[in-house]
């Protein structure tokens, strides 16, 4: 009884986000497709069908936009089995919302050797990005689509990002596996190298 509440609940709580994103539908779909068109082009072979067999994040706008583009329901990263593929994910491992997909899946080829590089040899028209600019242009497009979990953390997740001893944590969350207690712990631990970095500069200064 209790599990069927749980889930009647979740489902209220979706149906209730998915109201507000279509509320706020035209100048949010018209701001994320002006985020779209900054990124790098990636030359897609069709070779990556690997990389959409574990979570990935989105905008609860975004989520919306391929369900009514394509029919295609992407689960919640919580909700989403680690190891299952893409619910749109083909029999021909091609992506069947492809015009709609999310900022994680146009981010993909675009980074640097160590994240979100294509392992595959594409070819990209344009610059790579920065850890930094990959976590920003997600972070941004939560911000334009409505995300429950990060809302409220976004602009600590911008302070990080600019520490390079914190970008492995936050480079998680492009590829949709952080979670906010994970961010705020990388937060915790940011201060604390402030604070002792001051404190040593400190001692040096002397009294």
């Amino acid at each position: 009884m209790a599990a069927r509440r749980s889930q009647a609940a979740h489902r209220a709580q979706v149906a209730a986000r998915s109201r507000t994103a279509k509320r706020r539908a035209p100048k949010a779909v018209e701001a994320l497709e002006a985020l779209y068109a900054r990124l790098p082009d990636v030359a897609c072979r069709g070779l990556c069908a690997d990389s959409c067999r574990s979570p990935i994040d989105m905008s609860d706008l975004e989520r919306d936009r391929i369900r009514t583009a394509s029919g295609v329901h992407i689960p919640e990263r919580g909700r989403w089995p680690a190891t299952a593929p893409c619910p749109a994910l083909t029999a021909e491992n091609r992506c069947a919302t492809h015009a709609t997909r999310p900022t994680i899946c146009r981010l993909w080829g675009t980074g640097t050797a160590e994240t979100m590089a294509c392992p595959h040899g594409c070819v990209i028209d344009g610059d790579r990005l920065t850890d930094e600019q990959l976590i920003d242009v997600t972070l941004t497009s939560f911000e334009i689509g409505g995300h429950p979990e990060f809302a409220h953390l976004t602009d600590q997740m911008r302070i990080l990002a600019a520490d390079p001893r914190i970008q492995p944590v936050l480079a998680r969350l492009i590829r949709g596996d952080a979670t906010p207690q994970m961010l705020l712990a990388a937060l915790q631990h940011h201060r604390l190298g402030r604070l002792l970095a001051q404190a040593n500069t400190d001692d040096h200064e002397g009294p």
